[in-house]
């Protein structure tokens, strides 16, 4: 199978809720594609929902090539991040990310998600667009 069939049936997988189905899948999908990021970044994503973050993060680069992708890739190392319980380099990397694209929705929501946690309440309104805040 390609990448792109291996991506697929992972998606049938867990629309069919079989998580270690698409696991499988996607595993084979980024060897068959080591440098296809959003390939990577799909298996992180699906690590994540196995609630398994520092595998998803050894799955990960440390940078990306464009950046929307290095936006993509900071948001997603953010997220694991701070499922594993750091928070503040969790802030670090949404930050990155939002200064990668800052027209990314997400690594902005999530941005102001964690300078709310972190009672920095003018700073997270900030970062919001006008539409949200």
């Amino acid at each position: 199978m390609t990448p792109q069939e291996l991506l697929a049936a992972a998606q049938q997988a867990r629309r069919e809720g079989k998580p270690a189905e698409a696991l499988e899948h996607l595993r084979a999908a980024v060897a068959a594609a080591p440098d296809d990021l959003l390939l990577k970044l799909e298996l992180a994503q699906e690590l994540r929902r196995a609630n398994q973050p520092a595998e998803a993060l050894a799955v990960l680069p440390e940078d990306a090539p464009s950046a929307p992708q290095r936006a993509q890739l900071l948001t997603m190392r953010g997220l694991l991040t701070r499922m594993a319980g750091d928070r503040p380099a969790a802030l670090v990397l949404f930050q990155a990310a939002l200064a990668a694209n800052a027209n990314d929705l997400g690594a902005r929501l999530e941005t102001a998600q964690e300078l709310r946690t972190a009672k920095q309440f003018e700073a997270a309104l900030a970062v919001l667009p006008e539409t949200l805040a």
